[in-house]
């Protein structure tokens, strides 16, 4: 579920239109989604948000009314229909009530066992690194731990990563900047990088005091 107020992984995938929560004509819903696959497996992106809307103030046009709420569970509902394994929400920081409402609507809508974990996306900057530490707090959701993402794969800003790794608690991930992740038509299974998928192989397991993955 792509939040992001750019709206990149779905423009990614070829998603132009207005996004799930600031379209005016829910009814056509399939327009805010896409699937691309890998082998036996597939993802599906839905454009929640894009053209710089937040999502808290997206969320209020719906949350007035009954009428509203029943029409944003159906588009969800719709779009998660198909059986996943994993639900991602890409949210933000900033926009704390809007996640957790976004949330308690998938719990409502998808398997009654789901259970709910947090990662938290950084990059290497000195300021998100402590605006991230000074934002982590203690949720009723689970901490899995934090990726530090797009790190220039120069051994100097590798090493300041892994520095910083050691400030958080459960799964760090430093994951290289690779370019060509940024072009969907390239992209591959062997493009995937070994950080991801390690993190993959362990995002469902019990939550280490501290793991580090580089």
């Amino acid at each position: 579920m792509d939040l992001d107020p750019l709206g990149w992984s779905s423009y990614l995938l070829g998603i132009r239109g207005e996004g799930v929560l600031t379209s005016t004509h829910l009814d056509d819903s399939k327009e805010h989604w896409s699937d691309i696959t890998f082998e036996d497996r597939r993802l599906r992106v839905i454009k929640m948000l894009g053209n710089g809307q937040k999502l808290d103030l997206a969320l209020e046009d719906y949350l007035r009314n009954e009428a509203g709420i029943d029409q944003l569970k159906r588009v969800i509902a719709s779009a998660l229909k198909d059986s996943f394994q994993f639900i991602i929400i890409d949210s933000s920081l900033s926009s704390k009530n809007g996640t957790k409402t976004l949330e308690y609507l998938i719990r409502t809508i998808a398997k009654p066992s789901l259970h709910m974990r947090r990662l938290y996306v950084t990059d290497l900057n000195r300021i998100s690194i402590e605006t991230l530490l000074n934002n982590i707090v203690k949720e009723d959701v689970e901490n899995l731990g934090v990726i530090i993402n797009m790190v220039p794969p120069i051994p100097s800003h590798v090493e300041m990563a892994e520095s910083y790794a050691t400030m958080f608690k459960g799964v760090v991930s430093v994951i290289p900047f690779i370019e060509n992740l940024f072009n969907i038509e390239t992209l591959s299974p062997s493009s995937i990088p070994p950080q991801v998928m390690d993190l993959a192989g362990i995002v469902h397991k019990p939550v280490p005091d501290f793991l580090l993955i580089v």
